[in-house]
């Protein structure tokens, strides 16, 4: 067991099933994660996936690193936190967008 142990399974005399109990982040990887990623990656037919343990790392993760430099992102102003900063980590071009401007370039 290790730190973060909200639930105090570091500290029962109950044998629990699981093998850590804290985040990948402050634990390390755990042979648990790769079953969970190896069944996700043959549920969705792909050869590898990667499980975040929040939305929020999923978006630092992933948008601010798919985009390429002259990429261009239009982001919405009233989209979540999470989105913005990684927007910003991003080493592409970002204009905020309000919804009604986005309804008009679906409409053309």
């Amino acid at each position: 067991m290790s730190s973060n142990d909200y639930l105090g399974l570091g500290h029962t005399r109950i044998i629990p099933t699981q093998v850590q109990s804290s985040s990948r982040l402050v634990a390390g990887n755990d042979s648990l994660f790769k079953k969970l990623e190896k069944k996700l990656a043959l549920h969705k037919r792909q050869e590898s996936a990667l499980a975040f343990p929040t939305g929020y790392m999923a978006n630092l993760g992933i948008i601010s690193i798919l985009p390429q430099k002259d990429d261009l992102i239009l982001s919405d102003e009233l989209n979540h936190a999470s989105i913005i900063d990684s927007c910003r980590l991003s080493r592409a071009k970002k204009q905020s967008t309000n919804t009604t401007t986005c309804k008009t370039w679906k409409k053309n």
